[in-house]
């Protein structure tokens, strides 16, 4: 049977991806179906001689075991934690990172509430901890269950299923440093990575230190969210994320200077492999650099055993491995598209690379050299690009061609750029040579400094980069696999029709971004975003848009609001309202104003922030009155006076009332947008429908306004809510 291990991992990856879609009520079904066919399949002589659907089918059964067990094992204990508050003991994983100004540490607990319990968690803190890896920590922690990144997958957690902050803040925890004489080998690399990032950052500063830190490590802690915006928009944020690329670099590097200093190739390839194992450790074992390292030791493994490896092969070892030590992981977005990328790569590249070898061959050999980087650097993006599409599509929304530009000029730098990281970072613990740092560090710092300008200049130009609508991004999914199986149906057959597919997905591709840009720029779309008891209601009609309210009752609505922002795409907002100076109401603004730029930050009465507005911008301080046009069709209002404090929306001829506090009678509206509390005021007739901000409790209020005869839909955990309106006013309202 040719290639096993590519046929067992790749059913374990797809079998897993969909029950982390699906949920565990689906894992009796699949387990009986993949029984079935290994039942069937063994019957059938020629599929039973050829192996590979038993295979298949068994690798099926065995991914809907390991689904089942893990999570009744790990995920269904760590989650019935969600909303409790526990006295905690836990251990440090590593030194901590920051996103949008606060603190996130992963953690394993020893105790809950007295009791030995053990799971992952990350703790979230408003300020840096001084601590290290093995370092505990105790207090009383309050839990929130971490949600999916996608509204596609039930579980999308590679680690962690769980957070937690502290209930009464910072200070109510205590530290306890570790013993240095017990510290885990494993955490002992962690603390020596940090000395490399401080040997680094003492010799490359600024931005540049970051992304060299970023490069070497994988680990974006000094990244500030825009700075990370500008990496996605220029379509290069993978070469911050150690992967196969940084480790095949530093492999490739490794081998040839131990080859220029006439090591034999035997010896080299072992420490090759020795020090790719190190690197996985040294970032974390992350699952792109695991499935990366894999593949490689594999790979140098099998050469130094005098046989040949197998790419595809070496890719399915590297999912059973990963799969098997956490099935969820077929979830986590990093994984699906380090794993897609990758097959996609090996998958086709071979045939193009033929094919550009042969064009090639008769051409003078450095203008072949040039004109062959840029031609099998534009095809391994393709190939990359090609299966990895529908990740990006369903989870992101988004489709960014600007990615081609950016690896090719970028790419060629990365490897100078980490080398010389390495290099700057390591020299010091060599005394009589340390001054080399000094050189070294130039270099990188230069390295750095490109690539940062390539990706400022990139990153202004969005134009290449599509948002296409949900239903329609589905749609064409569905056609395009329709198309590939006839025409592989047909190829089966022998008919030759095989060229004309890719022609055919990528026409009905473009017909589908135009259809989306087009058709939906129009549409007005008011959303109530899940975000705990907070009511923060975003509003985007085209490339304008404005978030009423930023509060946080909890550590997570800060980042339940800046995830929607990112889900949509917005870096810039037009208008931000503060309705009022509560915790409640702009809890979160520091958060929202490091994640986006403001055009205008508007508010009643000052409240506290302490991140700098945007050259260009400007606050405005309203009192009672505060009215502005957000674009053609869309005006927002906000009142504060003695009727209460609400917002009005008017939004291509329907009408919105955002309430915080009322004082007698409602505002009058089309729809309204509020607490539990002011939902229970509300009669029969006097709205079309009504939305609740508010935790799991909201549903209960939710069920008693629809038995007033009024529609009414609350987040309540499950996802925020949108209330679309088209030019002629015709409304939907849907669960994101």
């Amino acid at each position: 049977m040719p290639r096993p291990f590519a046929v067992t991992g790749l059913t374990l990856f797809f079998a897993l991806s969909v029950l982390c879609c699906v949920g565990i009520r689906f894992c009796v079904l699949f387990s009986v179906l993949f029984i079935l066919m290994f039942i069937i399949t063994l019957f059938n002589k020629q599929t039973r001689s050829q192996r590979v659907l038993p295979v298949a089918a068994f690798a099926g059964v065995t991914a809907c075991i390991l689904f089942a067990v893990n999570y009744n094992l790990r995920y269904e204990p760590a989650v019935s934690l969600d909303g409790s508050v526990c006295n905690v003991t836990a251990v440090f994983k590593d030194s901590g990172s920051n996103r949008y100004e606060r603190w996130y540490y992963e953690a394993q607990t020893q105790e809950v509430n007295g009791q030995n319990k053990s799971c992952d968690v990350t703790l979230v803190f408003k300020n840096k901890l001084n601590t290290q890896p093995n370092d505990r920590i105790s207090g009383v922690f309050t839990f929130y269950k971490k949600e999916s990144g996608s509204s596609l997958f039930k579980i999308n957690r590679s680690s962690a299923f769980i957070g937690a902050y502290p209930d009464n803040g910072d200070n109510s925890v205590t530290v306890i440093p570790s013993d240095s004489v017990k510290i885990p080998l494993l955490y002992r690399l962690y603390i020596f990575r940090d000395k490399l990032k401080t040997n680094l950052k003492s010799v490359v500063s600024g931005e540049n230190a970051t992304l060299a830190c970023a490069l070497l490590f994988g680990k974006t802690d000094g990244f500030s969210d825009f700075l990370y915006s500008k990496f996605k928009a220029a379509g290069i944020s993978h070469i911050i994320c150690v992967s196969g690329l940084h480790l095949s670099l530093w492999a490739v590097f490794i081998t040839k200077f131990l080859g220029r200093i006439k090591v034999k190739k035997r010896l080299r390839e072992i420490v090759a492999a020795l020090f790719v194992l190190f690197y996985m450790a040294l970032t974390g074992f992350t699952f792109s650099v695991t499935r990366a390292g894999i593949m490689l030791l594999v790979v140098l493994l099998g050469s130094t055993l005098f046989r040949r490896g197998d790419s595809i092969n070496s890719l399915g070892i590297a999912a059973i491995l990963i799969l098997c030590k956490n099935p969820f992981a077929a979830g986590d977005t990093g994984f699906q598209l380090s794993f897609l990328a990758t097959l996609g790569i090996l998958l086709f590249m071979p045939h193009i690379s033929e094919k550009i070898n042969e064009k090639l061959k008769n051409k003078p050999g450095f203008l072949r050299d040039i004109i062959k980087y840029f031609l099998i650097t534009a095809a391994a993006c393709s190939c990359a690009f090609a299966l990895t599409l529908p990740v990006m599509i369903v989870t992101f929304g988004e489709i960014n061609i600007m990615s081609f530009a950016g690896n090719l000029l970028v790419v060629p730098v990365v490897s100078i750029c980490m080398i010389t990281a390495g290099l700057t970072a390591v020299l010091p613990f060599f005394g009589p040579i340390s001054f080399l740092k000094y050189p070294a560090g130039l270099v990188c710092s230069v390295c750095a400094k490109y690539i940062n300008g390539v990706v400022d200049f990139l990153s202004q130009y969005r134009f290449l980069t599509f948002y296409p609508r949900r239903l329609l991004s589905f749609i064409w999914l569905g056609g395009a696999l329709l198309i590939t199986a006839t025409a592989l149906y047909f190829a089966s057959k022998g008919k030759k029709i095989t060229a004309v597919t890719p022609l055919v997905i990528a026409a009905t591709f473009v017909s589908m971004l135009v259809v989306s840009d087009v058709f939906y720029s129009d549409l007005a779309e008011v959303t109530v975003i899940d975000n705990k008891n907070a009511l923060c209601v975003l509003v985007t009609k085209g490339n304008y848009s404005a978030l009423i309210g930023c509060g946080a009752d909890y550590y997570s609505t800060a980042y339940g609001t800046c995830d929607e922002l990112e889900n949509r795409h917005i870096d810039r907002l037009n208008l931000l309202i503060v309705p009022g100076n509560k915790y409640g109401e702009s809890g979160a603004l520091n958060e929202v104003l490091s994640c986006v730029e403001t055009d205008v930050l508007a508010y009643s009465e000052k409240p506290d922030y302490s991140v700098s507005l945007a050259e260009g911008s400007r606050a405005v301080e309203y009192g009672g009155r505060f009215s502005m046009q957000l674009c053609d069709g869309c005006r927002i209002t906000v009142i504060n006076d003695e009727t209460g404090r609400f917002a009005l929306i008017e939004a291509n001829g329907e009408s919105f009332a955002v309430v915080y506090e009322a004082e007698g009678s409602l505002p009058e509206s089309d729809f309204l947008l509020c607490k539990k509390e002011t939902a229970l005021k509300t009669e029969a007739g006097l709205y079309k429908a009504i939305v609740i901000a508010g935790e799991k409790d909201a549903i209960q209020t939710q069920n008693a306004v629809n038995n007033k005869g009024i529609f009414c839909a609350a987040a309540a955990g499950q996802g925020g809510i949108t209330v679309s309106v088209s030019p002629d006013s015709g409304y939907k309202i849907y669960r994101q």
